[in-house]
């Protein structure tokens, strides 16, 4: 028994004209091959003088772009349909996409990588009992690193002043860091609200 492979899609399915065996659009191209094709076969036979195998080359020349219009199928549409559709898309239509997505999770582990390494650079040589203490009373205070434009304020776990190399460390490690605008204090800062 024969079997036919027939598509699901009804809409791929070709609609021939009754007793043609051809689509409208396939018709329609085709007389405008002829359309265009003949004038220019009469015009370098006749007017011109050449040879009837140069006049039917020019005729196929001619022609050919609107025979490729009957044959040429891009994701289920005709010639004229995508052509249309990439034009709009394009030189119409903006292409910019200036939506784009921020990833949170990255955010919160750079900031909670930054705190950790804020913290190690300010308990460099404090015992583990010392900075136990000092985390167990929370105190913390702003400093401001940078100069002029390039000015960052970041969170440090201890309180009062810190020593210049110190501080000179974390101007480093924000350098290093690569930080844009408000640096997060700390990872609970970078958490949104929901």
């Amino acid at each position: 028994m024969a079997y036919i492979n027939m598509t699901k899609d009804f809409s791929q399915v070709r609609k021939p004209l009754p007793g043609l065996g051809l689509e409208k659009r396939q018709l329609l191209a085709g007389f405008i091959c002829l359309a265009v094709g003949i004038p220019v076969f009469i015009l370098f036979k006749v007017k011109l003088n050449f040879s009837p195998t140069v006049s039917a080359f020019a005729f196929a020349l001619s022609a050919a772009p609107f025979g490729f219009a009957i044959l040429f199928k891009k994701d289920n549409l005709g010639m004229e349909k995508w052509a249309k559709y990439f034009y709009e898309t394009h030189f119409l239509r903006n292409s910019e996409r200036p939506y784009s997505t921020k990833n949170m999770y990255e955010v919160i582990l750079e900031s909670l990588q930054f705190e950790k390494e804020v913290e190690k650079i300010v308990f460099k040589g404090k015992s583990k009992e010392e900075i136990k203490q000092i985390k167990a009373k929370g105190e913390s205070s702003e400093i401001i690193l940078g100069h002029g434009k390039e000015k960052k304020k970041i969170k440090i776990p201890v309180k009062g002043p810190i020593d210049k190399n110190v501080k000179k460390e974390l101007e480093k490690a924000v350098k290093k860091a690569k930080v844009k605008g408000e640096i997060p204090t700390t990872a609970q800062d970078t958490i949104p609200y929901i």
